[in-house]
């Protein structure tokens, strides 16, 4: 394995001390310069959110991505939290970049999606050796994340995945992937409630990790691109790849991952034996 260009000790303190700078007029002068990048940047996020398949979906189960691109109407209601949330991520970038910017990474907004495969790829942010992967978790999704020596591969597989590709579009060798968590004060609460962290311990406001580029991975998540592709082509709707269980009585809670896909009730309807692939 290469090493990565900055170490990620040296990486952390750097954002650190460059949200701590991001105040008063400096700050707001650098967040007017930077605004001036956000129309062209909107526009090639705006069209990545209506393209099939696409890296930040690579993982969905394929059915799910036919009754979206097929334009299926949701039988299930979107929860505004998570409209809150997908806004939310929306207008952070530019905040991110500043706060990059200021930690002297020399990043800049890409105004521009790079195909790869039959897709396109449009990176949160670029620099001149790396791509940037910015993403919000939920509590226990972050706690997972500081938890597992493994990381991102091991507890957010979709975000790896995204990461590969826009990684390999961009011809870049290494993402940075930086997390924040969506509910730090309850997480930091809930954790310091047990043993081996205690009533003091601060929760760190970033994950961050080297994702490096396997051109393998790359490759097995292009060939499913491929077959997503075919599946789209079709009006015959794919074999879904999951149980469509929406429910864990025992754990009082929704199963991942049929629970949360907004065409369940159809899946259900459509495959009523479960059967999966």
């Amino acid at each position: 394995m290469a090493e990565p260009p900055i170490p990620l000790e040296e990486i952390y303190s750097r954002l650190i001390a460059a949200v701590d700078s991001l105040e008063g007029e400096a700050a707001e002068g650098l967040m007017q310069e930077l605004a001036a990048q956000m129309p062209a940047w909107l526009e090639a996020h705006w069209k990545m959110l209506h393209s099939s398949p696409s890296p930040s979906r690579i993982t969905a189960c394929r059915l799910q991505q036919w009754y979206r691109a097929k334009e299926f109407p949701h039988d299930q209601e979107i929860p505004t939290y998570w409209k809150v949330r997908a806004a939310m991520g929306v207008a952070a970038e530019p905040y991110y970049l500043a706060v990059l910017t200021a930690a002297g990474l020399g990043v800049w907004l890409p105004t521009e999606a790079f195909p790869i495969g039959p897709m396109l790829a449009h990176p949160d942010l670029l620099a001149p050796d790396f791509a940037v992967e910015l993403k919000t978790t939920n509590g226990w999704g972050y706690k997972a994340l500081l938890e597992n020596p493994a990381g991102v591969v091991a507890e957010e597989f979709g975000h790896f995945a995204q990461a590969q590709l826009q990684t390999a579009a961009a011809d870049r060798r290494w993402a940075l992937y930086i997390s924040t968590p969506a509910d730090p004060s309850m997480l930091q609460g809930t954790m310091r409630q047990r043993k081996e962290y205690g009533p003091t311990w601060e929760l760190p406001p970033f994950y961050i990790e080297w994702i490096e580029r396997n051109d393998n991975e790359v490759a097995r998540l292009l060939e499913r691109a491929e077959m997503l592709v075919k599946d789209l082509a079709s009006d015959v709707p794919p074999t879904p790849e999951f149980d469509g269980v929406e429910f864990e009585p025992k754990k009082g809670r929704r199963a991942y991952p049929c629970g949360y896909c907004l065409w369940r009730t159809r899946r259900n309807q459509d495959f009523p034996d479960k059967e999966t692939v």
